[in-house]
């Protein structure tokens, strides 16, 4: 289903999975806030969502991998700062 996204719309997705805001995303892509909200709003309808969590967490399901901005976290050490008193 995210190959019916338009290669603009999935980088869209990207980052809106990553966290970012309409603002910080029109930024990096250079167009605007308005064109981002535009984008969201039909990844939406071509992915039967409603608003943006749905859209990362169906996108999230559609690609685990990379694409969609995850990760792999590698447990490690906590540092002073983490651990309990």
């Amino acid at each position: 289903m995210l190959a019916r996204l338009t290669a603009r719309e999935q980088q869209v997705l990207r980052w809106l999975a990553h966290g970012k805001t309409d603002r910080e995303i029109a930024g990096m892509l250079g167009i605007s806030a308005r064109t981002v909200q535009k984008h969201l709003q039909h990844v939406y309808v071509k992915l039967g969502v409603e608003n943006r969590t749905a859209a990362v967490m169906r996108g999230l399901e559609l690609d685990p991998g990379p694409a969609m901005g995850r990760t792999e976290i590698v447990a490690g050490p906590m540092s002073d700062a983490c651990q309990a008193p």
